[in-house]
């Protein structure tokens, strides 16, 4: 019988905790208009009986200002997200803590930029509340290089697959929602019969599909969200040559694979200053 559903998370998305709730923000980074422009969607395996998520009905919805999300577990506890946000003693010894959420890139701790960084209000749009589940990395890349003006640096291992566990052993219900200016609920997705079905929930933030990936798109979260950070202060990522694999290594996606663009070009970072994402 089914005992839980998988959310995967992929693209430029960021990650922040509350920790006044115990919970989790992720925000969709804006990039409809890039060179290589980036739409969020939504695919739920198998079918809950609604359809496919039109990406223009999701567009819509931000588009009538309906740009805070929440996704609650009815039936369930809603009490927080557990994540062991740490970030690893050793990335290039992938096998440490394999599943542990420290693996992604935090850009405001002390392996990058080592301080808070002011960020582009509404560059982040929807912004989901997550509320109850574990957070996990369920792959990784290859090994990387950051790239900080002239300097080069080997530094190893890092997420590549953002998966949310939530617990739905007795049915509980995943809801995605949204109350629009008069306080009224409108449901996105609701998942029943968790009980006798196990969902797969992909959410995503990458280019259309047969668009083939021919540049990194890290760069997007220094152009559209983070303010006052100079050219030669920004970091990029590039693949280690030769490479070094982890054992939990991510599928390699196809150039023209838009559900699985290569995350170390196009992956989720995490920040934890300020009140929210905003």
């Amino acid at each position: 019988m089914p005992t839980s559903t998988i959310i995967t998370f992929t693209g430029l998305l960021v990650f922040r905790p509350d920790p006044n709730t115990g919970q989790f923000d992720v925000g969709v980074l804006r990039a409809r208009d890039a060179h290589e422009p980036h739409f969020l969607q939504i695919e739920i395996t198998p079918d809950p009986g609604q359809g496919p998520i039109p990406q223009q009905d999701l567009e819509r919805i931000i588009q009538n200002g309906n740009d805070r999300w929440e996704l609650v577990v009815d039936g369930g506890s809603n009490l927080g997200i557990q994540a062991r946000i740490n970030k690893p003693a050793d990335r290039h010894n992938a096998n440490q803590n394999p599943t542990d959420f420290g693996w992604i890139i935090n850009l405001e701790n002390n392996e990058f930029h080592g301080k808070p960084l002011e960020r582009t209000l509404k560059a982040l749009q929807p912004v989901i509340r997550l509320t109850q589940g574990q957070l996990f990395t369920s792959c990784k890349t290859d090994s990387i290089v950051t790239i900080q003006g002239a300097f080069a640096r080997d530094f190893g291992f890092i997420l590549g697959g953002i998966g949310l566990k939530i617990d739905t052993s007795a049915g509980q219900q995943p809801v995605l929602k949204f109350k629009d200016k008069q306080g009224n609920e409108t449901e996105i997705f609701r998942l029943p019969q968790t009980d006798q079905v196990s969902y797969q929930v992909s959410i995503l933030n990458t280019p259309p599909p047969h668009v083939p990936i021919k540049e990194g798109h890290f760069h997007l979260f220094y152009d559209r969200l983070f303010k006052g950070v100079a050219a030669d202060e920004r970091y990029d990522l590039k693949l280690l040559d030769p490479p070094k694999q982890p054992d939990d290594r991510c599928p390699v996606p196809t150039e023209v694979d838009f559900f699985n663009p290569n995350p170390f070009r196009c992956g989720g970072i995490m920040v934890e200053s300020g009140d929210g994402l905003g």
